[in-house]
């Protein structure tokens, strides 16, 4: 995912990573990373309008904090392995984030910072599957397409399964896996719905889609009716 992938650059996330991965490679140099760091976020602020805008801004910010709980997480451990060359805590981290940088969609967004956990990282990905998701649903709102239908199934389809797998082991914190109404284990209906591709199916999705419960009578009577038309017509056309 492009703002993912640019996150992780502006934030310098994979030297840290590195470090941590390779217990026997040079310390990391605290005040170059740092730099590095400043210098990466201050080009960010400058074209943020390209990732950030009132219809993502609640996205964006937990995407940052949660890289931010990475880096607390990286940090931390390099800290207490003593692989750290000068002084490099989290807090100057954060400080630089809320007071060096003037810009109100990071100032209002960073806050109290936790490391980072599975749960976390599990919370993370449905995060990310739903906004795919829903980009990929409204690819096809408004413009039908077959091929461009059938990647958002199997999509849905594939993450199901990847989350169904990790059910047993957090079903016991169920609700904490909670971004929305459409996105929360709590509700694997809304969050993973039935996608049909295939001919009628697909537009009477759409009718319960467009018209809620109170119409759902009409919306199986228009189905059954348009149905029943369709194979009338192949049958004429057959003889």
């Amino acid at each position: 995912m492009k703002v993912n992938e640019k996150l992780r650059e502006t934030l310098n996330l994979s030297e840290l990573v590195y470090k941590y991965n390779h217990q026997n490679s040079e310390k990391l140099n605290g005040s170059v990373w740092m730099s590095t760091f400043e210098t990466n976020f201050q080009a960010f602020c400058k074209q943020i309008s390209e990732y950030w805008n009132s219809s993502n801004k609640d996205k964006r910010c937990r995407d940052l904090n949660f890289y931010l709980s990475e880096i607390r997480y990286y940090l931390d451990d390099l800290q207490l392995k003593k692989r750290i060359d000068g002084v490099l805590e989290f807090d100057l981290v954060t400080n630089y984030l809320t007071s060096v940088i003037k810009n109100d969609e990071v100032n209002n967004c960073v806050k109290k910072v936790s490391a980072l956990t599975k749960q976390m990282k599990i919370k993370k990905d449905l995060d990310d599957y739903c906004e795919n998701r829903d980009f990929m649903k409204n690819r096809i709102k408004y413009k039908f397409d077959d091929l461009n239908c059938e990647k958002y199934s199997r999509y849905v389809e594939s993450n199901k399964s990847k989350f169904l797998s990790t059910l047993p082991s957090i079903r016991p914190h169920l609700s904490y896996y909670t971004i929305d109404g459409n996105c929360s284990l709590s509700n694997m209906r809304n969050t993973f719905p039935i996608v049909h591709c295939s001919g009628f199916m697909y537009y009477f999705d759409k009718i319960f889609e467009i018209y809620p419960l109170k119409y759902t009578f009409m919306g199986i009577i228009t189905f059954v009716l348009i149905l029943t038309s369709s194979m009338m017509i192949r049958r004429v056309n057959e003889k």
